[in-house]
């Protein structure tokens, strides 16, 4: 290295990109000496540079006339909100009202004008937020839901919510398409700490992050002309994970058979709310569970949250806070939640006993975290549970995404979002073989005992990435955009 530096000016920029690349190489190697079993995993993480670089180069094309109908409609819905909120908070509140260089009122997304109007001029009492020692005064929609309690306040956070909504939507919608039609973006291989891909703006200035993109915009993302597009899901992922590690931990499988036999979250649905109308019919129940509850969100949605709230040691005022039922209701739910399966409390004693012991975490796929916080932290535990399941997840799903871009070269892949996988074929393939072959590849088969542990698929298919159908207020089917995704005929 001494006689390399001596060759050039230690201000040049090829000695500081030569810097910055061996000394990061020398590190790695002290490191992977130290923790052996990471090899497979970056290896396997440089084996997704392959797919990941195609889904960034072929990006997704966009309907350029629902886009500019979808934007339209979002600045006129803006408009009218601005109006009306500007109404009822001069009302009370004499300062100016304030705009961007865009020509929107900063009020409803800012912080320092919102505590004072709410805190100040209200004379409402703060919410502080500490975290690590440090005490912070948001203004997030998590509280001013808490606000929200305030009958006075109730309309203007409704308002103000609903700003901040269209500006999300409106902000993806307008982050810029390529000449081409195509919304790209960057997709981050080893930008998390689980495994979990991560996305941003593509190279070319275009997309932002699409794994946030909502249902009500997916319409806009569609085929390219010829082609269908496929959605195939894993189901139930994170919850068959905690199932199986349960299992092969402490030869506990109750709540993996649960899951297996039953729909896990209509089963809890069952226990949040007993006085809604159940049957003794599987599906019927899950038509019961998937009734609109809050916002875009079902019953079944909204017992996600309380389910992996619990097994993610969520405290009962924190999950009826994110699912919007009284606290009591939460409390009534996990005592008979943790009597059923005492296999989640007793992972929550092992990962804690890693932490204190090891201070490592190494999920099934042989992934490891070391963590360096207080290992006998609420918070910290809280992270490493999440993570021994949010990692094996993302492993899972990852591994399968591999295998379609290396054995299936008639899908073209699209994006990966969440717990599923989207590519596009053409109309003239054998929908069924191509679908069902890629579903094969998506199932990573794991072992313990005899007992094979496979988290299945649910393929989806259309010509955009919105739903065909949503369920109304009474869980019946409607459809809402006819090019949409929905089940195969042929399942």
């Amino acid at each position: 290295m001494e006689i390399f530096t001596n060759q050039f000016n230690q201000d040049s920029p090829q000695l500081y990109n030569a810097l910055d690349t061996m000394l990061t190489a020398e590190v790695f190697e002290n490191l992977s000496s130290l923790i052996p079993q990471s090899q497979p995993i970056y290896n396997f993480e440089l084996a997704l540079q392959a797919p990941v670089i195609e889904m960034q180069l072929r990006g997704i094309k966009i309907d350029l006339f629902k886009l500019g109908d979808m934007v339209s409609k979002l600045k006129r819905d803006r408009i009218i909100i601005e109006k009306i909120l500007k109404k009822l908070v001069s009302a009370c509140w004499d300062k100016p009202w304030i705009y961007n260089k865009n020509s929107q009122p900063t009020f409803p997304n800012s912080n320092t004008q919102l505590i004072d109007f709410f805190y100040t001029t209200l004379g409402l009492k703060p919410i502080i937020q500490r975290t690590k020692g440090e005490s912070k005064t948001p203004m997030d929609r998590e509280t001013l839901e808490k606000l929200s309690i305030h009958f006075q306040t109730r309309p203007i956070i409704s308002l103000i919510l609903a700003y901040r909504d269209i500006c999300g939507k409106l902000e993806v919608l307008e982050a810029g398409i390529d000449s081409d039609s195509r919304m790209r973006c960057s997709i981050n291989i080893a930008a998390t700490t689980t495994g979990r891909f991560s996305t941003s703006q593509s190279t070319t200035g275009s997309g932002q992050n699409l794994q946030n993109v909502t249902e009500d915009l997916r319409h806009i993302f569609i085929s390219d002309p010829g082609y269908k597009i496929a959605g195939i899901d894993k189901s139930q992922a994170e919850s068959r994970e905690v199932g199986y590690f349960c299992g092969i931990t402490f030869d506990d499988w109750s709540y993996l058979d649960i899951i297996e036999t039953d729909d896990i979250h209509t089963y809890c649905c069952k226990l949040i709310w007993p006085n809604l109308p159940w049957t003794k019919d599987k599906k019927e129940n899950r038509k019961i569970a998937e009734q609109p509850f809050y916002r875009h969100l079902t019953y079944r949605d909204m017992v996600k949250r309380a389910g992996h709230g619990s097994n993610y040691l969520g405290q009962p005022y924190m999950i009826s806070q994110e699912i919007k039922v009284p606290q009591k209701m939460i409390q009534d739910f996990q005592e008979p939640y943790f009597k059923i399966f005492p296999c989640i409390k007793n992972m929550h004693y092992w990962v804690a006993e890693q932490l204190q012991t090891k201070g490592y975490i190494i999920n099934v796929f042989g992934r490891r975290r070391d963590f360096f916080d207080r290992a006998d932290s609420r918070e910290t535990l809280k992270q490493a549970v999440a993570y021994l399941f949010q990692s094996a997840t993302a492993d899972d799903l990852n591994l399968g995404l591999w295998r379609i871009w290396k054995y299936l070269p008639q899908a073209q892949l699209l994006l990966q979002l969440h717990d599923a996988v989207y590519f596009q074929f053409l109309e003239t393939e054998d929908e069924k073989k191509i679908i069902q072959a890629a579903q094969k590849l998506l199932d990573v088969k794991l072992t313990h005992k005899g007992r094979d542990f496979i988290v299945p698929t649910e393929p989806l298919i259309g010509y955009n990435l919105g739903h065909r159908y949503k369920r109304d207020e009474f869980g019946n089917k409607k459809e809402v955009n006819p090019r949409g995704l929905n089940e195969p005929k042929w399942i």
